[in-house]
């Protein structure tokens, strides 16, 4: 796992997943992906989100890629991680260099937009905090994400 800590980096990725998925701040929600990226969008549960649902989104996010991905969170810390490094749900350690609190972040959003993407962009999921939705961009990982909804809890968001 990296620490993205240069502004310019952090500018730039926002701003090439801003260009690729309309992704907020810099379109509106529901996405509005362009082609060739197949989309569906997910509400959450109410209940809670526990440490087994997070390990599951992370196992199905790596299965759709071994490599590694971004890991973006609109206000915080972002990351270059990889899913087979199992960074334990709800992590957060300090950064003594920087005299911060580093938090990675959950798949589920928790008050901030944040993005998960591989690093060629060609699929990734991406969370609406306020309407606890997920979005998800790429065939393989909406398959995974329909054939484990049940276990996760979430419903799709039929488009009107």
């Amino acid at each position: 796992m990296r620490i993205i800590t240069s502004d310019e980096e952090y500018s730039a990725l926002w701003n090439e997943v801003g260009r690729k998925f309309s992704y907020p701040p810099y379109g509106s929600f529901p996405i509005d992906v362009k082609a060739p990226y197949s989309h569906k969008t997910f509400k959450l549960p109410d209940s809670c989100w526990d440490e087994e649902r997070e390990r599951l989104v992370n196992m199905l996010i790596g299965s759709v890629s071994g490599e590694d991905l971004y890991a973006l969170d609109r206000h915080h810390d972002c990351f270059v991680y990889n899913p087979a490094e199992k960074i334990p749900p709800f992590s957060c350690w300090e950064d003594k260099e920087r005299n911060c609190m580093v938090y990675f972040p959950t798949y589920y959003p928790d008050g901030d937009y944040h993005a998960f993407t591989s690093i060629d962009m060609s699929f990734g999921l991406f969370g609406h905090p306020w309407n606890r939705e997920i979005y998800v961009a790429g065939a393989e990982l909406i398959c995974l994400f329909e054939k484990n909804s049940e276990f996760l809890g979430i419903r799709e968001v039929k488009s009107v």
